[in-house]
């Protein structure tokens, strides 16, 4: 209430001041309106307390007074509709008392207004921010969760998304087969009823988080897989795991996740209890089905590594020369490019190429200041390795 009458105050005052600035329309002149350009240019500081207060009225505008769990999907970044239909299915299928709609593309105003009404908001596989509205959106989330709301990230190779929706900090982001050990509580309520390890027929996406918030509950060697990060009354949480294709455990893991973010009555244990994936499940031959791979739009990290090879990059930083070294202890299928920040591919170190098992050593090329990735596919394997280059 104070807020409000101190910002009722600030909009008389310069509205007197701009009544002064104006002086009155003169002959064929018209008074700016509060919005216009003009005015912005002259008090850009009240827009931008208003908008903010507009808002909090919004996230304060609706109260959730029902015990069915209510879901919006932030479709705007999703990787394509499919996608987000994919995600909108599993959610439906385990959780089949939920409310679940969808947002596309809006104002921040709308968005704000959307997800008062809900009580978790999920974001599938963000992947793309045409209108560069993302960051836009993730002030309005950082005031929804403030409050207690809750927002689910699935997992994604474009994790410079992640940061423009800037609502966890994080370095850098990869993809690979194989989820990880829990490193916290096998207990936590994310893993209700899952194995301690899993393998997926599809892609898990790891993240380097620097955010020291962040709880990491899965990883792939130290990378988060899965985790969350208390915010204000709210949780942020980030489910690293591909749901192009459905699979039992995987989808389980989601919804789990969900209904943990609820409030208690929202999701019952009768609806937890729903949770079981079905023993007449379609997806039971996972290994059957083709994985999506979009290899020219991946964003590295540290990758998956095995026995098979040792990969080592010196020095790095480095300012005009680096080699990659790696060894193979068997004949593998390889091939070796190096990307920039944005994920985009800079050189190809390595065309495909069958290697014989030995010592091999690869020159990097002496490109601009920046932080690069080196991603070595070896066989079925994918090791990448972060690397810097300085100036001279």
């Amino acid at each position: 209430m104070l807020r409000i009458t101190a910002l009722a105050g600030l909009a008389l005052i310069v509205g007197v001041s701009t009544a002064f600035v104006i002086a009155g329309p003169r002959s064929g002149e018209k008074v700016a309106p509060l919005t216009s350009t003009a005015t912005s240019q002259t008090f850009p500081w009240l827009l931008d307390a208003l908008a903010e207060w507009e808002q909090e009225a919004l996230l304060r505008s609706s109260r959730l007074e029902t015990s069915t769990p209510k879901i919006l999907l932030l479709n705007y970044s999703a990787y394509d509709s499919a996608y987000a239909e994919k995600i909108r299915a599993i959610l439906a299928r385990q959780i089949p008392t939920a409310e679940i709609a969808t947002f596309w593309k809006g104002t921040p105003q709308e968005l704000a207004l959307q997800i008062a009404q809900h009580h978790v908001v999920v974001v599938p596989y963000p992947a793309n921010d045409r209108e560069r509205l993302a960051r836009a959106y993730g002030k309005v989330l950082r005031q929804y969760v403030m409050r207690g709301g809750a927002v689910v990230f699935c997992g994604t190779d474009k994790f410079g998304i992640l940061q423009q929706y800037n609502l966890f900090d994080l370095d850098f982001g990869y993809f690979c087969n194989a989820v990880g050990v829990h490193e916290d509580d096998k207990t936590h309520p994310i893993f209700r009823e899952t194995p301690e390890d899993f393998v997926p027929a599809n892609y898990v996406y790891p993240l380097d988080v620097s955010d020291q918030a962040y709880v990491s509950l899965a990883n792939v060697r130290g990378y988060s897989t899965i985790g969350y990060k208390p915010l204000g009354a709210g949780k942020v949480a980030y489910i690293g795991i591909e749901y192009y294709y459905d699979e039992p455990v995987a989808s389980q893991i989601l919804a789990n996740a969900v209904c943990w973010l609820c409030p208690p009555s929202a999701c019952s244990p009768t609806t937890q209890e729903q949770l079981q994936p079905s023993e007449n499940e379609p997806n039971a031959n996972l290994t059957a089905r083709p994985i999506r791979r979009i290899e020219e739009q991946l964003y590295a990290g540290t990758g998956a590594t095995s026995s098979t090879a040792d990969v080592k990059i010196y020095p790095n930083p480095y300012i005009e020369k680096a080699f990659l070294e790696f060894a193979l202890d068997k004949p593998t299928a390889a091939t070796i490019e190096m990307t920039n920040e944005g994920g985009t591919r800079v050189a190809i170190l390595l065309p495909y190429r069958n290697l014989n098992p030995g010592q091999y050593r690869v020159e990097l090329p002496n490109l601009s200041p920046g932080v690069y990735f080196v991603k070595c596919q070896l066989g079925n394997m994918t090791v990448t390795r972060k690397v810097v280059k300085g100036r001279a």
